[in-house]
């Protein structure tokens, strides 16, 4: 492959020093012929070489600048380059490329629909603009939708999985859920009980916003919550989740 590349380069190059080397070729065979031959051969023979050297300079120019311009394309198409940095402002959001944006969006709410819906509405004014159509977008997905964000969590207490399986959100993830770290081994275990229990019965993990919660309130909540019916639950569970992305979307442009 970079052998065919090679070769196509080598052809463009000799395409562009074809024109004036034949103008070089042309204009002094006809002085040579104009002029006899001694005084002929040599205007023509400059002429030649300064037409073959003009070639060469221009084919060499336009090389270069096409390869600056290629490398340049590459580099600014580089993923590492484009990933966007958290966090930013509602100005830089508007301005990410489709693609950097679904990056950054993507960590306030794990549904494709969610973020879709949502990026194809910027740019925004402002940030209570934003945040209104962000509930918006939510409330008018599928409970399948609601599913796909619930599955990005990781289970309130099982602290492993902030580091191992949900790495774009570890960060926020850990500090909603800081009071767990501090809990007790019988609430943890309690929670991790209770959270099986949950998810038998509803087919999901237990969704709660809980930044400003002890172990204690969300265990006592998730039991509350236990007794509700499928139809029921998932209408808290996806309220609970539109909390969720509130508040990281506010972190996510609190720069």
């Amino acid at each position: 492959m970079r052998q065919l590349e090679q070769l196509t380069e080598a052809i463009g190059w000799l395409e562009i020093a074809a024109s004036p080397a034949i103008f070089g070729f042309v204009a002094g065979f006809l002085i040579w012929l104009a002029l006899g031959e001694a005084l002929g051969l040599a205007a023509g023979s400059i002429l030649l070489a300064t037409g073959l050297l003009l070639g060469g300079i221009v084919a060499e120019r336009h090389r270069r600048t096409t390869s600056t311009i290629a490398f340049l394309a590459r580099v600014s198409a580089h993923p590492e380059l484009n990933r966007p940095s958290l966090p930013m402002t509602l100005a830089d959001l508007n301005a990410l490329a489709p693609a950097a944006r679904t990056e950054a969006l993507a960590t306030c709410c794990g549904s494709p629909a969610w973020v879709d819906g949502l990026s194809q509405l910027f740019p925004f004014a402002s940030e209570k603009a934003l945040l209104m159509a962000a509930e918006h977008v939510w409330y008018g997905l599928t409970s399948t939708d609601w599913r796909e964000a619930f599955a990005q969590h990781p289970k309130i207490g099982d602290v492993a999985a902030l580091r191992e399986r949900f790495a774009s959100t570890a960060t926020w993830a850990a500090s909603e859920q800081g009071s767990v770290a501090q809990a007790s081994e019988a609430t943890l275990e309690a929670l991790a009980t209770g959270n099986d229990a949950y998810e038998q019965k509803f087919g999901y993990i237990f969704i709660v916003c809980a930044t400003g919660k002890s172990a204690a309130e969300m265990l006592a909540l998730l039991q509350a919550r236990l007794p509700h019916s499928p139809a029921e639950e998932i209408q808290v569970a996806m309220a609970e989740q539109a909390k969720i992305t509130r508040l990281r979307l506010q972190k996510l442009i609190a720069a």
